[in-house]
């Protein structure tokens, strides 16, 4: 009840993903991703806590930190929604990049891993999807820091029919 949801952005096996808005700011775009319920239990709620807490501590440079918010059964990650581009979005009508803009990524790319590193926080999630760049490739923004699982959690749906065909998609 405290966010206005415009459309869908995608989906994953754990959440899926909207524009929207706060009703406490209107007109702010945010990136709306909203954990499935049965991905929703209390000790996930609170593993999502402390990753957001100790993410924030970190301090580190070019990320965001979603706020967490939960009521009953929605629990979702709220953030400012990039004013770039996915690169998987990106590459649609491209197809590919030159090797310019494919050297000027990836040295970016791994500046941004490089400082999550040196604070020792891994990011586990990187994807077309999670990499964000601008028109000139000349900043970067590589989202979803934050896992939904704990990797116990994970090593168990590995071996389920659901995740394997959701994968396989």
């Amino acid at each position: 009840k405290d966010f206005i949801f415009h459309e869908k952005l995608g989906s994953s096996l754990t959440a899926d993903i909207f524009r929207g808005e706060s009703l406490q700011q209107p007109g702010q775009d945010l990136r709306l991703k909203v954990i499935k319920p049965r991905f929703t239990a209390q000790d996930t709620t609170s593993h999502l806590q402390q990753q957001l807490s100790y993410l924030k501590e970190l301090n580190i440079a070019q990320v965001t930190v979603p706020t967490l918010h939960a009521e009953g059964d929605v629990v979702l990650l709220a953030q400012a929604l990039s004013q770039a581009q996915a690169l998987d979005t990106y590459l649609q009508p491209h197809r590919a990049l030159n090797i310019t803009a494919t050297l000027e990524l990836g040295i970016a790319l791994a500046g941004s891993l490089a400082e999550r590193h040196k604070k020792n926080w891994i990011h586990k999630g990187i994807k077309p999807g999670n990499i964000f760049i601008t028109s000139d490739f000349s900043r970067i923004e590589l989202i979803d820091d934050v896992r939904i699982l704990e990797s116990n959690t994970l090593g168990q749906l590995i071996n389920n029919a659901d995740y394997c065909q959701q994968s396989l998609t």
